[in-house]
This record gives C-alpha cells, sequence and structure tokens, in this order.
C-alpha cells in the first residue's frame, strides 16, 4: 500500500501519486476496479427514417482518479505556498498528459496489485477550493487490453 490513509494505494506511470510531492493526493474510485466495461457503438440513422444496427462491443474501462493538491505543508509563506500550488498542479497535469499512456497501478487492502495500460481521456479538471488547496479530477481509460492483470 503507498499511503496508510487510501483505501487503493496507486501509482500512474511509475510515479506514486499519493506520495509525490508533498501536497499531492489522489485516489482511483473502487468501483473502477471491479466495474463493468463500456460499450463502444451506436446504431446510424437513416435518412429515410429508422436506424441502421451497428456493431457494439464492450472493450473500454472507465478509471475516475481525482483527490486534493495543495502547497508543500512545510512552507511558511504565503507567496511561496501559492507558488508550490501552482508548481503541484502544473505536476500533476504533465503526469496525465493526454499524448502519453502508461500503466496504472493499484494496490489493493489484501496486497495484492492489479495493473492495466491507461490513457487520460481528457485534460485534468481543475476546481479551486481556496487559495491553497485544489480539487483534481481526471478520467484515464483503457482501451487496448481492458482488463486488469492481477499480481501478487
Amino acid at each position: 500500500m503507498t499511503s496508510p490513509v487510501a483505501l487503493i494505494g496507486l501509482t500512474y506511470r511509475g510515479t506514486d501519486v499519493q506520495a509525490f510531492p508533498p501536497g499531492v493526493f489522489l485516489e482511483l474510485d473502487p468501483a473502477a476496479i471491479y466495474g463493468r466495461l463500456e460499450v463502444d457503438g451506436a446504431d446510424q440513422p437513416l435518412l429515410s427514417g429508422g436506424v441502421f444496427p451497428r456493431n457494439r462491443v464492450a472493450r473500454r474501462r472507465l478509471l475516475p482518479v481525482s483527490g486534493l493538491v495543495s502547497c508543500d505543508p512545510s512552507l511558511t509563506s504565503l507567496a511561496d505556498q501559492r507558488e508550490s500550488l501552482v508548481d503541484n498542479l502544473q505536476i500533476v497535469e504533465a503526469l496525465f498528459d493526454v499524448t502519453e499512456h502508461g500503466d496504472l497501478v493499484a494496490t489493493l487492502a489484501d496486497a495484492t496489485t492489479r495493473t492495466i495500460d491507461a490513457r487520460p481521456q481528457g485534460s485534468v479538471l481543475v476546481t479551486m477550493e481556496s487559495d491553497l488547496v485544489a480539487v483534481v479530477s481526471v478520467t484515464l481509460q483503457s482501451y487496448s487490453t481492458p482488463d486488469w492483470t492481477i499480481g501478487p
């Protein structure tokens, strides 16, 4: 487990998102571990009325990650705290770059790991809760291998 506070320990692209840098703590929605695959495909409407049925394939897994980003707690100056918050937000946005993919590794309470190849579905959403705390969320998706690889 990467954090004694988190229900599920989490790393993405080799970076522990619950212990890097001070002031960043992200969690995976536990339902993503056992959730069902999303279905791709939809019927095509016809100009003459009706629809042409298309294939629907259950091949996409959505993995919502969210948490808090704040400043480094060791800082005391307000200017330094604000700068630290901006730096931490930039680190999170760079980690979840939409052009990159990588392994998302979840460590469960029983110490087993689950690994899946995933990439961000869109950009990181940031909501400022105060001058020094932001709530961030990003949804990762897996297409190539939508099933978890279970490890010891």
